[in-house]
């Protein structure tokens, strides 16, 4: 009998599609970034100048729901697509070398920690990895109480956190740029 059962449970996950299953084998939902709705921007604080914000262009990436009611989001961005608006110098040396090495690190990669449902409407703190220029740091961002009762749906899912970007290897220009730098995410998912 335990032998029909595992066949059937076995029969059950073959048949489910492979965007279901989690990577430990258990059954999950995910509902995609809406990329046209969503933005990352991040801001620099220069010693003698005012605070400079850059902004990333289409972000992607996911939400995905596991079956313990957890869950994780997965979110990149294209490290050349960052932009300081009016200020084309600056944009150019951000995505060089210097700081996000777009050649050698194209992609900002954050993935979360399972955390639980209900932060997305009371908000809360998630932890998790972020990828920076070929470097992977623990991190944490802190999202906002929901607006709305369908959060990232109705209305935007809203994470504020802080990094240093020392850890991230952009050591460069230290008597110019302060180390700490503000990221501020707000994403909008796809409707299911």
């Amino acid at each position: 009998m335990d032998a029909l059962l595992c066949v059937l449970w076995m029969v059950q996950v073959a048949m489910q599609p492979l965007s279901q299953l989690a990577g430990d084998g258990r059954l999950s939902t995910q509902q995609q970034i809406d990329s046209s709705h969503s933005s990352a921007a991040f801001t620099v604080h220069p010693h003698l100048q005012e605070a400079m914000t850059g902004k990333f262009e289409s972000p992607t990436g996911m939400m995905e729901k596991l079956t313990n009611g957890r869950l994780r989001v997965d979110f990149s961005l294209k490290a050349a697509s960052v932009v300081f608006p009016d200020r084309q110098r600056i944009t150019t040396l951000t995505r060089s070398e210097a700081f996000f090495d777009a050649a050698h690190h194209p992609i900002v990669h954050f993935r979360s920690n399972p955390f639980p449902m209900s932060l997305l409407r009371d908000g809360g703190t998630i932890s998790g990895a972020l990828d920076l220029r070929g470097v992977s740091k623990p991190v944490q961002f802190v999202f906002a109480k929901a607006g709305c009762a369908q959060p990232g749906v109705s209305c935007a899912l809203h994470a504020a956190g802080n990094i240093s970007r020392n850890a991230f290897g952009m050591t460069r220009y230290k008597m110019l740029v302060k180390d700490n730098v503000d990221i501020v995410i707000d994403v909008r998912l796809r409707k299911p």
